[in-house]
């Protein structure tokens, strides 16, 4: 995995500020939707981290080809 940097995250415009930003990281990982083992709260913006995610499977199989 690259790692990505809180300004690169910051960049996207997703969020406001970068309080903001770390309380929403936060609170995704005490939900189990992303990892990261750096502490989030004393994180420097502009030091690399790896982050991952977790997708679900879904709910409706969709085939390589709908509607055959």
């Amino acid at each position: 995995m690259k790692p990505i940097t809180l300004r690169q995250l910051l960049d996207t415009n997703q969020f406001q500020n970068l309080l903001h930003l770390k309380k929403e990281l936060i609170s995704y990982k005490n939900s189990g939707v992303i990892f990261y083992k750096e502490v989030m709260s004393s994180l420097e913006i502009d030091t690399p981290f790896e982050l991952y995610f977790v997708l679900s499977k879904g709910a409706f199989p969709l085939g390589a080809f709908p509607g055959t």
